[in-house]
């Protein structure tokens, strides 16, 4: 479809196309093409798979679950395939920024500036930012958000600094109660293509159940991670300044644990405030201070869970046995992360509040 328009749909034969969704990030994706069939040759064409100016999407049950801007379509004339690279709505961010003038005169704008939002609040208005500049055409982004919350936070974003919406929406969910961001691709009643902005709490319900126990259960490939390699249990944070100026937070996390003293310290030159410097070194903290486990396992594609079926952020239950520092019996998760191919659909899960 257009990138331009969000409509324009046409079909194309792929022989082969993975993908995936997930929180606070973008999923690569890949397509291909079998052109040596002179069916596929026919549609697969300069105009239908134009580089940035078209979109593929994947659908299952005619419900949209993965969208990617086509990139670097390369033809194997010996092998008879095209194929591409794909890169989701979050791809593009690191090419918009946070500007109330988007060119010369950037640097002597009024500053953005947010109070008395919730961070997802403050998210909406960074991406908004990053899409508000002419030609409207070109920089519009067809994102449908929910009404602002209210809350206790602020930020600014000056001018001269040219801070990537890449960036800001990295900082906001990294900060302690950041959001977990899921934009979720659908079709509109109109039938054109557009997101959904979903960031928690309402991420969604929508249980899903697996027991790997059971006898002729789908559920293959399973691997669970306790991965110690990223603790650190004393985060000292820098942000603007330098030398003795140098603003500087720190927080710790020792008691109740074995593990030796693991110092990092992190940079975030884009905070000039004792507040927020001390709630990013609290949340970068909170996610690094004991080792972190993460359930994968996959099941087929025309599983009785489906693509289709599958929420970011959803609750997930299941049963495992003889699994290596994981307790036998039922266990609840969140969905993270899934990425498909033709057959097979991988899921990646942390633990519910984790």
């Amino acid at each position: 479809m257009s990138s331009l328009t969000w409509k324009d749909w046409i079909e194309l034969p792929a022989d082969q196309c993975t993908g995936g969704r997930a929180l606070n990030t973008g999923v690569p994706g890949v397509v291909t093409f079998n052109v040596a069939d002179p069916k596929v040759d026919e549609v697969v064409t300069d105009y239908t798979i134009e580089p940035l100016a078209r979109v593929l999407v994947a659908a299952w049950d005619d419900i949209v679950k993965y969208a990617g801007y086509i990139l670097d379509p390369v033809h194997d004339v010996d092998r008879g395939t095209v194929t591409a690279d794909l890169r989701e709505l979050w791809w593009i961010f690191n090419s918009r920024h946070v500007l109330r003038v988007h060119g010369e005169g950037s640097q002597l704008a009024e500053p953005i500036a947010y109070a008395g939002k919730s961070l997802a609040t403050i998210a909406k208005g960074v991406i908004l930012e990053g899409a508000n500049a002419e030609p409207q055409e070109r920089y519009a982004l067809p994102i449908a958000f929910p009404p602002d919350v209210p809350g206790d936070d602020a930020r600014t974003y000056e001018g001269f600094k040219f801070m990537s919406v890449a960036d800001a929406l990295d900082e906001l969910m990294k900060t302690d109660g950041g959001p977990d961001i899921d934009l979720s691709p659908e079709k509109s009643p109109e039938g054109n293509l557009e997101w959904e902005f979903r960031a928690a709490p309402g991420l969604g319900y929508n249980p899903r159940e697996w027991d790997t126990t059971a006898s002729g259960s789908e559920v293959f490939g399973i691997t669970f991670t306790y991965a110690g390699s990223g603790v650190s249990n004393k985060v000292i944070g820098t942000g603007e300044g330098s030398g003795r100026s140098l603003l500087v937070k720190s927080a710790d996390s020792m008691a109740g644990t074995r593990y030796p003293a693991i110092e990092r310290v992190t940079s975030y030159q884009g905070i000039k405030e004792p507040g927020p410097l001390e709630a990013r070194t609290r949340a970068d903290l909170a996610v690094s201070d004991r080792p972190t486990s993460q359930l994968s396992f996959k099941i087929p594609c025309d599983g009785p869970v489906e693509v289709s079926d599958l929420i970011l952020g959803g609750e997930c239950r299941v049963k495992t046995k003889g699994v290596k520092n994981l307790p036998d019996g039922w266990s609840t998760w969140r969905l993270i992360q899934y990425t498909f191919d033709r057959d097979t659909v991988t899921l990646q899960m942390q633990p519910q509040g984790g």
